[in-house]
């Protein structure tokens, strides 16, 4: 229903905030994890933690948007399927190493071991919802030594625009007007491009940052 829609979209977008993930991203995989987990799909925190660890891994092994999205979508991909193997596996291994060290930390093996406790049919959804889960806290502390990037901060800008924008159309019917003023904005940076002018307009801002209360 609606105020469940609500729901979810308003956890998505803080979810993606603090994970400095694009909106869609994580409101695609709250989505696909939950609709496969008998467990996660009564439980909306457990849901949000999972989410939430999942996306602070790959920034913190520097994963770009792109190879975090099809990482996402291949971990989703596991829940569907019951069980982490194969390339959903791999995907892991190479796009989210701390998370293959606190899943493997938790079940009690060593990272080297996890290919062929998968192999067995072991890493069940269970195993893994558990395994994240308690891995959360140490993503979490490794997370905050990750500084935030100029693109990262632009995805967040991005998310919210999205966010009020969603809101605002329904309402006002405003959002062509919004498109177009957003694109001349657009046309106007392409033409600063390589220009010292940008230089002084982002002292300018980074002065304006540094003074909001």
């Amino acid at each position: 229903n609606t105020a469940m829609l609500n729901k979810n979209l308003l956890q998505s977008y803080k979810i993606a905030q603090e994970t400095r993930q694009p909106l869609f991203q994580v409101a695609n995989t709250l989505a696909r994890i939950g609709r496969n987990s008998a467990v996660l799909q009564k439980d909306f925190k457990k849901l949000g933690v999972i989410t939430r660890t999942i996306g602070k891994s790959f920034q913190v092994a520097g994963a770009t948007i792109e190879e975090a999205n099809n990482a996402m979508i291949q971990l989703s991909q596991a829940f569907a399927s019951g069980r982490l193997q194969g390339d959903e596996l791999r995907s892991v291994l190479e796009l989210a190493p701390r998370l293959a060290q606190g899943i493997a930390k938790q079940i009690g093996i060593s990272v080297g071991s996890l290919r062929a406790f998968a192999k067995e049919g072991k890493l069940t959804t269970e195993v893994l919802r558990k395994a994240i889960e308690g891995a959360a806290k140490s993503v979490d502390r490794d997370f905050t030594k990750v500084q935030q990037t100029i693109g990262q901060a632009i995805t967040n800008i991005n998310s919210t625009f999205l966010m009020l924008v969603g809101t605002t159309e329904r309402v006002t019917g405003t959002n062509r007007k919004f498109v177009d003023a957003l694109e001349k904005i657009n046309k106007g940076f392409q033409r600063l491009a390589g220009s010292e002018v940008l230089i002084y307009i982002g002292d300018a801002l980074g002065y304006i940052a540094n003074n909001l209360q």
